[in-house]
């Protein structure tokens, strides 16, 4: 999705994320945003658009675990584009203020 469709600014950020459900398997997140996620995985093409997954991550602020429920909405060659689902208030705020934390301190990711 290009930059000028996104509902949400993104940050690029390295962490680990779980899928659970369909595609299980531990994957690399390559960039955040309060309304989605971009994973970068080994084989993307077991994933289809509109897929419903659920995510499980450490919050990046206190280490807890996090667990949101989230629609494929792009596959890639390198991975998937997710948006999330049924966001509760409470984790929409550890987002928003993750998301706030890190957009300006965390460094950009040279992928070249």
């Amino acid at each position: 999705m290009t930059e000028g469709r996104r509902k949400n600014p993104r940050i690029d950020i390295q962490f680990r994320v779980t899928v659970k459900i369909k595609h299980k398997g531990v994957h690399e997140v390559q960039d955040l945003s309060v309304g989605g996620l971009f994973i970068e995985t080994a084989n993307p093409s077991e994933f289809q658009a509109g897929d419903e997954i659920e995510l499980v991550m450490r919050e990046p602020s206190d280490n807890k675990l996090m667990s949101l429920n989230a629609r494929v909405v792009h596959v890639g060659t390198k991975g998937i584009g997710v948006e999330f689902l049924n966001v509760t208030e409470e984790d929409q705020k550890v987002l928003q203020a993750c998301f706030d934390l890190f957009r300006y301190t965390w460094p950009k990711i040279d992928n070249g």
